[in-house]
């Protein structure tokens, strides 16, 4: 009885040997997207609404010059720029035609960008170089954003700066020589 046992126990290890070690043999890691869609970090699978992340990646390898033409590319999204220029270019989201300004929400970092008179987003004063990723939130989203949403949620998030304490020592002596410039 020991002998079967043992030999029992022993094709088992030979039989599942193999099978781990081939299991572990390579590891596959999943990028992990967050996005903005529900005023809270979640990923973009469990997220219940129609959302397009452009990545950092997407928009270095993209022929794109301005948020804008970016954003031209994307599926549901119409810009329209009369002038060419991006200054007063409009995004159209959901088909709302002239109507789109005031119900295009558009936030930089999380803060609104539309203008209060709702005449639309200057395009230019956003670079395209300082972009980090741009969320695009098709459909309603006034229930958490208020007004403007009603077509959809732009959201572009810039790059933090590497190296703070320098962008402050340049900032404040701005200040200090634009202060002192100023005295008589």
């Amino acid at each position: 009885m020991k002998h079967f046992i043992l030999i029992i126990s022993s094709l088992i290890v030979l039989v599942l040997f193999p099978v781990t070690s081939f299991a572990q043999e390579k590891e596959v890691t999943l990028e992990k997207v967050v996005v903005t869609a529900t005023r809270d970090a979640e990923e973009i699978r469990k997220i219940p609404a129609n959302v397009t992340v452009i990545t950092k990646k997407q928009i270095e390898e993209s022929y794109a010059e301005t948020v804008v033409g970016l954003l031209r590319d994307q599926v549901g999204v119409v810009v329209k720029d009369i002038y060419g220029n991006g200054k007063s270019a409009t995004v159209d989201i959901r088909g709302f035609g002239e109507t789109a300004p005031p119900n295009t929400l558009v936030l930089v970092d999380g803060r609104r960008v539309n203008q209060i008179d709702l005449s639309g987003v200057d395009w230019t004063q956003i670079p395209l170089h300082q972009i980090e990723r741009i969320e695009v939130v098709r459909g309603s989203g006034s229930v958490l954003y208020g007004d403007n949403a009603v077509g959809g949620v732009i959201n572009i998030i810039t790059k933090t700066p590497e190296n703070l304490s320098h962008s402050k020592q340049e900032w404040l002596w701005e200040v200090t020589t634009t202060t002192k410039s100023m005295v008589p």
